[in-house]
């Protein structure tokens, strides 16, 4: 589903989504995370495979093209090369927020 109306609730149920770059594969999202006072996920957990080193990365919503809840898929602006540079945790800011 392309950016709009129910883009904010696609994203907040798509636990387990195959997760998507430009150019391949990157993983399955884990969880979103919110903010303290936010009612839309500001980043998504997504735990990588494949080509990106495996873990966790924390991918900001910013940079989610398209939610597609019937084949359970999330398309992220970007090549997989960038991608393996997100964090591995929250910025400092937005953990004292989470507690």
């Amino acid at each position: 589903m392309p950016l709009g109306s129910r883009y904010d609730e696609s994203l907040g149920k798509c636990h387990g989504y195959v997760v998507l770059a430009d150019d391949g594969w990157v993983g399955h999202v884990e969880t979103p995370v919110y903010g303290s006072d936010s009612s839309e996920p500001d980043y998504l957990v997504v735990r990588t495979q494949g080509p990106i080193r495996r873990g966790r990365a924390l991918v900001p919503v910013s940079l989610v093209r398209e939610v597609d809840p019937d084949d359970c898929l999330v398309h992220l602006q970007g090549s997989l090369r960038e991608l393996s540079r997100f964090p591995r945790s929250l910025p400092l800011e937005q953990r004292r927020h989470l507690d």
